[in-house]
């Protein structure tokens, strides 16, 4: 039984030094940067998740997960060696606290502790805020180099110019609400992971595991509101370290709130709307910005108010007294 248990995670190693060394080797040479920073972490987290919620051998994954990471201590550097086992701890924290019933933002708490403890010690090795400059820089120069002869070069040079103070406005952007969007990408990745577990994972793990609802009756929970409220309080303080910290507060619990009322939408449009109106509302969206922008901007909205005023269950109560 033992050895049939011990399968599970010993794969888990396998894959996870496949992954890790393919990745670093392709990241060397390709700088796949999208492939190291999402795909093969959030795989890491997938396999040692699937494997502890099916074997539900806790103690066993540990020892197996040291026996791997001391082994790729040998072939690789030092902070990529602590980027896996934060991953891993990752996917065996989403595992134990499903096995255990936890609610879902329960079990993506825990599933972040490790990455974003990992991102705060290295902040200062990563500093992917100069990264992105430096790429926004790049890339201009670059246009500049490939437009500089030819006809129209002084046109051109002009449109250029107000091409690359609209690029350094937007990585101004980007650069002050960087936590921000680190923690929504991490927590993207912490939920799909979840996502892949819960569907892949099967075994003794996955008895009393909380169901998860659909996307249209999708609820987060009310402290996110005390999160914005937050957020708004240290942006109006006006102060210079409390505004930073207010902008980025507000952005992540706006995504946050915004997803619920996107959940809000396609709730009532599949509740009021013919399916031919449904079908010309998303492709209207999906193909024009500004429309979908007003939807995001209308789901955060609808997400806040509907932490009070709960549209669904109102509307569905209706329905079903009429």
């Amino acid at each position: 039984m033992i050895a049939q248990r011990a399968v599970f995670p010993l794969a888990a190693a396998l894959l996870t030094g496949v992954l890790v060394l393919a990745g670093g080797w392709v990241g060397a040479r390709a700088g796949a940067g999208l492939l190291l920073l999402g795909l093969i972490p959030m795989a890491v987290a997938s396999l040692w998740g699937i494997s502890l919620l099916v074997t539900g051998a806790t103690v066993l994954h540990l020892m197996t997960a040291g026996a791997c990471l001391a082994a790729l201590a040998g072939l690789l550097p030092i902070a990529a060696v602590a980027a896996c086992a934060a991953y891993v701890a990752s996917g065996l924290g989403i595992a134990w606290g499903l096995k255990r019933g936890w609610r879902t933002d329960a079990v993506l708490g825990l599933a972040l502790l490790p990455v974003i403890l990992l991102s705060v010690a290295t902040a200062g090795e990563q500093a992917q805020a100069d990264l992105l400059e430096e790429a926004a820089r790049q890339h201009v120069a670059q246009l500049r180099q490939q437009l500089s002869e030819g006809e129209h070069a002084a046109e051109r040079a002009v449109l250029l110019d107000d091409y690359e103070r609209a690029v350094d406005g937007t990585v101004r952007v980007m650069l002050r609400i960087w936590p921000a969007l680190l923690f929504l990408s991490l927590l993207a990745q912490a939920g799909l992971a979840l996502l892949i577990v819960r569907w892949l994972g099967r075994g003794p793990g996955r008895q009393g595991l909380r169901p998860l609802p659909a996307f249209h009756r999708w609820r987060v929970p009310f402290y996110w509101v005390w999160v914005l409220v937050g957020g708004l309080m240290f942006f109006a303080l006006r102060a210079a370290p409390l505004v930073a910290t207010g902008e980025n507060v507000i952005v992540v619990a706006g995504v946050i709130l915004g997803v619920q009322g996107l959940a809000v939408q396609v709730f009532l449009i599949g509740r009021l709307a013919p399916p031919w109106a449904r079908v010309v509302f998303w492709v209207g969206a999906a193909a024009l910005m500004l429309p979908l922008l007003l939807i995001l901007a209308g789901g955060v909205l609808l997400g806040l108010a509907d932490q009070w005023l709960d549209f669904r269950r109102r509307i569905a109560a209706a329905a079903d007294g009429g």
